[in-house]
C-alpha cells in the first residue's frame, strides 16, 4: 500500500527538526549581524579618526576643541544626542568628515537608544561617539576648558602628548552611565576621571557590542580610534588607559 500523507507522528518529528534548526541558526544569525554592524561603527571611527588628524595637521598640532568638535551649536530643547533632525552638526571636524551623516551613528547604539523610548519632544539621536575629553581643552580662538582641570591634566596640542599616539584615544564610544560610571550619555565630551588617578569613574567606555541578550547595554566591548588612527576593541575597565595622555610638560602658570 503506498501512503501519499505524512503520519501525525511524521510531521510532529519534521517539526522539531525545523525547531531545533530554528533555535541554532537564529542565535548564529544575530552574532552575524551584530558583528556587521560592529563592523561598520569601526568604519566610522576610522573616518573620524582621519578627520581628527586633517584637523590637526592643518591647526599646527592643536587638537579640536573638545567642546564643540561636533555641534558648535546647540538649540533649545535638545539634550545630548537627541537633537532636531534639521540640526546639521557644524562644529570644527564636520567639514572633514565629508558632510557624511550616517557616520555619526553606530547601529548598535542607535537600536537600543530608540528601543528605550525617551528622548526630548521632537528630537532624535544623532550622534553616537565622544572626543576624548583630556586632547583639546583650548585652541587660540575657543579659549579654555570651561573647567579648570585641563591646566592639570589635560593637553591642547599633539606636542604635549606624553604616552605613545597608540595609545591614546581621540574618538570614542560612551557608555550608558551607572553601574561602570558616574554619568551616561549626557554629551559628546569624554572624561574618565576628574582626579587624574582613573579611580573616580567620570564616564566609561560603551559596553553595547557583542553583549549577551540578557545584558545588552552593560556586558560587552566597545571600540575606539587612536591618535595614530588605528581602531580597536575596548572595554569599560580600559575607560582611564587608554584616554589618559600623560602630559609632558607643565604649563607655567
Amino acid at each position: 500500500m503506498n501512503r501519499k500523507a505524512f503520519t501525525l507522528v511524521e510531521l510532529l518529528v519534521v517539526m522539531a527538526i525545523i525547531a531545533v534548526l530554528i533555535s541554532v541558526l537564529l542565535p548564529a544569525l544575530h552574532k552575524a549581524r551584530e558583528e556587521a554592524e560592529f563592523l561598520s561603527c569601526k568604519t566610522n571611527l576610522k573616518s573620524y579618526g582621519q578627520a581628527y588628524l586633517m584637523y590637526m595637521e592643518d591647526n599646527r598640532g592643536y587638537f579640536p576643541h573638545n567642546g564643540d568638535w561636533l555641534y558648535a551649536t546647540n538649540l533649545p530643547g535638545e539634550y545630548g544626542p537627541w537633537r532636531f533632525p534639521d540640526h546639521e552638526p557644524d562644529g570644527l571636524l564636520w567639514p572633514y568628515l565629508g558632510r557624511a551623516g550616517d557616520v555619526n551613528m553606530c547601529p548598535t547604539f542607535f537600536k537600543l537608544v530608540t528601543s528605550d523610548g525617551w528622548a526630548p519632544a521632537g528630537t532624535e539621536p544623532l550622534y553616537s561617539y565622544a572626543v576624548n575629553g583630556y586632547l583639546g581643552g583650548h585652541n587660540p580662538n575657543k579659549g579654555n576648558f570651561p573647567w579648570g582641570f585641563m591646566d592639570i591634566y589635560g593637553i591642547w596640542k599633539e606636542s604635549e602628548l606624553g604616552r605613545p599616539p597608540a595609545m591614546v584615544s581621540s574618538v570614542l564610544e560612551q557608555g550608558f552611565g551607572p553601574p561602570h560610571a558616574r554619568y551616561g550619555i549626557n554629551d559628546n565630551l569624554f572624561i574618565a576621571s576628574w582626579n587624574g588617578t582613573g579611580d573616580d569613574r567620570i564616564d566609561a567606555f560603551g559596553a553595547w557590542h557583542r553583549a549577551p541578550v540578557d545584558d545588552p547595554k552593560f556586558g560587552g566591548v566597545s571600540a575606539a580610534v587612536f591618535l595614530d588612527g588605528h581602531v580597536q576593541d575596548v572595554t569599560w575597565t580600559d575607560s582611564f588607559i587608554f584616554t589618559w595622555p600623560e602630559r609632558n610638560t607643565r604649563r607655567k602658570h
